[in-house]
């Protein structure tokens, strides 16, 4: 499958009917739960299509029954991705992005400087970080007054930040 986005992960077995936890990836739980016909793949790369019959939100995580049978089997899904087909998002603003549109752009300094690829990003509460990979990782936060250009044409992401760090 193609043009999937991952939107969330099992993080858990809930109760004994097959019941899964699951973290959202989403800005909030309450996005996470409209997508009922959702994608699920242990490897990211063989996924089987699942219809949520159950979903309810539980603090920042979600509890769903996925169509598992019992504990054991839930236990097994844990780790597995959820993912839902990239159409299904809403359109953003142009000056905002998914996640998933920054991993593998390049990035450079304000002096066109190469600073590595974008291989992940971390949410701290306070403002997300860019995990950058070159000839070492770099977390840069992801604020205005660092990312001065995003520019997913060309794959680029320009930041005012200095190569030490």
């Amino acid at each position: 499958m193609e043009n999937l986005v991952i939107i969330g992960k099992i993080i858990s077995a809930y109760g004994i009917k097959g019941w899964v936890k699951i973290r959202p990836f989403t800005e909030t739980a309450k996005n996470f739960i409209q997508y009922k016909t959702q994608f699920l793949s242990r490897n990211q790369k063989d996924w089987n299509r699942v219809e949520i019959k159950e979903i309810k939100i539980q603090g920042q995580d979600v509890i769903a029954d996925i169509g598992l049978t019992d504990r054991d089997q839930s236990i097994s899904h844990k780790g597995y991705f959820l993912a839902i087909a990239r159409d299904q998002l809403p359109q953003l603003p142009e000056d905002e992005f998914y996640w998933d549109d920054l991993i593998g752009l390049k990035v450079i300094d304000v002096d066109r400087e190469d600073l590595g690829k974008v291989v992940g990003l971390i949410e701290t509460g306070a403002n997300d970080v860019l995990v950058v990979s070159g000839d070492r990782e770099r977390l840069i936060p992801y604020i205005p007054q660092v990312i001065k250009k995003v520019d997913t044409h060309n794959q680029l992401i320009e930041v005012d930040w200095d190569k030490e760090f």
